[in-house]
């Protein structure tokens, strides 16, 4: 099959469109089985057994007319798809009023008429242009026909009919954080457009950098010993820690012995034997001295 887009610009004989949720251009006023009535029939008797059906895509109420984006859909590639814009396919109103009559009754703007031209479309394969946001679009096999659904993570507030058998669906983000236990323990619920995250709460980091808390949740920052038997782990803001290390070790995790402390303290020890040497010879002297002197003093008394 093939299909076609082009945009029309009709009289307005189907009431008037009314302000209706954002994307959705009618409301019950609205005659859009007429207006879709009026298209395919006067597509049969332009194209025959080739035409298979019509599909409105929008239509918008513009300075009193329907600017409408109409797509059809045929067996086979249509060669004269562009004839529908003669003047022998749409004959003038004898109001001439600045319309012309596709027979057996739609009547379309004819100035804006002969600056249309159908072309060939997929909608799907623009579906940004055809279904709102956050909804997917669904190609009906065979057909011209489409449905825009709601993607993962969103919900329906509410829905229209296109065409013969197409829903297009608008869609409001789910608050997946309403649900207490959708995150794992130690962590806290954090909505996204779309999606959720699981952060860790303060004091707690990651139970695996590969899954994420999301999936595996999260462990004290402390609980698997980072500082291991050199140092004392200490939580300290957010996801972080501190290792208080054991006298004679020093690094971020006191890995590595502290050679200048090592080397001080030896240092310290050389200077002290040498010290106490010196002070104690000084008091063995100084003894000698006294001995020498009070024997001296014995001898002259004598």
């Amino acid at each position: 099959g093939a299909a076609y887009t082009s945009n029309f610009t009709f009289k307005n004989r189907y009431n008037t469109p009314q302000a209706a949720p954002p994307g959705v251009y009618f409301t019950e006023n609205f005659d859009e089985k007429q207006l879709l009535n009026d298209i395919e029939s006067a597509m049969k008797i332009q194209y025959g057994e080739n035409f298979i059906s019509a599909v409105i895509i929008d239509t918008k109420l513009e300075d009193g007319e329907l600017s409408s984006s109409v797509s059809l859909q045929f067996e086979q590639e249509e060669e004269l798809i562009n004839k529908i814009f003669s003047d022998e396919a749409c004959i003038s109103t004898s109001e001439n009023d600045g319309y012309c009559i596709i027979p057996p009754s739609l009547v379309v703007n004819k100035t804006k008429l002969e600056e249309t031209i159908f072309e060939p479309i997929n909608q799907c394969s623009t579906p940004r242009k055809v279904c709102p946001a956050y909804t997917s679009c669904k190609k009906h096999n065979g057909t011209i026909e489409f449905s825009c659904f709601c993607e993962e993570h969103f919900k329906k507030i509410h829905d229209y009919k296109i065409g013969k058998g197409g829903t297009v669906e608008y869609c409001n983000d789910i608050d997946e954080c309403a649900s207490p236990s959708v995150c794992p323990s130690f962590t806290e619920c954090m909505n996204t457009i779309g999606s959720y995250s699981c952060p860790c709460v303060e004091g707690y980091k990651p139970k695996s950098t590969d899954d994420g808390p999301k999936v595996t949740g999260c462990i004290g920052v402390c609980s698997d010993s980072p500082c291991g038997t050199n140092g004392e782990c200490e939580a300290t803001t957010l996801h972080n820690f501190y290792c208080k290390c054991a006298k004679g070790y020093t690094g971020i995790r006191c890995e590595e012995r502290d050679t200048f402390l090592s080397a001080a303290m030896k240092n310290t020890a050389i200077v002290g034997t040498a010290l106490g040497s010196v002070i104690l010879l000084f008091i063995i002297g100084t003894a000698l001295v006294i001995f020498r002197l009070k024997k001296r003093n014995r001898n002259e008394q004598r």
